[in-house]
């Protein structure tokens, strides 16, 4: 099934019912593309996931999930107007790596999912999925800075200058580096202060 929902043709029809549903303001049809992009966020596979978080479909597929059938029509969250108005992207560092940006863009739209979008409605397995992801993109995030001297350059450079968004960017890097391994944090601590 979740190599189904991963074909192409099968996504790109899955999106154009969604926007005839959408013009024809057609609320059972929007409710069944609800409970389909649920589905998929249910079968807890990572490649499925991950697919339709992506830059070019997440759109459609928050709007689809805006048609929640559990709960009224006045209570119902606009997602794609939250994550495309009211969340404002700072980048305290200059990250040159277009896969890079696409991953802390991802991993927002991953938490958003399992925080809010689908908070009332995940079973055990889809949210230790999406927690999972979570876990494994900020693991990726905090080792790629770890590697990267010009970056923690940057952010130390900034700490120096008493900027406050590198500050809380630091503070969010260590609190996302409890979920590493031991031995990854260690050597993430002991890179930072060679900079500090």
């Amino acid at each position: 099934l979740a190599n189904e929902c991963l074909d192409e043709r099968f996504i790109a029809a899955l999106r154009q019912a969604f926007h005839t549903a959408e013009d024809s303001h057609n609320p059972q049809d929007l409710m069944l593309l609800w409970r389909i992009a649920r589905g998929v966020f249910m079968l807890a596979n990572h490649a499925l996931t991950r697919r339709y978080m992506r830059h070019d479909i997440f759109e459609d597929t928050m709007g689809m999930l805006e048609f929640d059938e559990g709960l009224p029509e006045d209570r119902r969250i606009c997602h794609r107007q939250v994550l495309k108005v009211a969340v404002r992207f700072k980048q305290v560092l200059s990250f040159q790596d277009a896969e890079l940006l696409e991953r802390i863009h991802l991993n927002y739209r991953l938490q958003y999912l399992k925080d809010y979008a689908l908070a009332r409605v995940l079973d055990d397995a889809a949210l230790a999925s999406l927690t999972q992801l979570v876990i494994m993109n900020n693991n990726f995030l905090l080792d790629y800075l770890r590697q990267n001297d010009a970056l923690l350059s940057q952010l130390f450079d900034g700490l120096k200058n008493k900027d406050m968004q590198s500050l809380l960017f630091l503070q969010d890097a260590c609190r996302l580096a409890k979920t590493m391994p031991p031995s990854e944090r260690k050597l993430l601590y002991e890179k930072m202060m060679q900079h500090q």
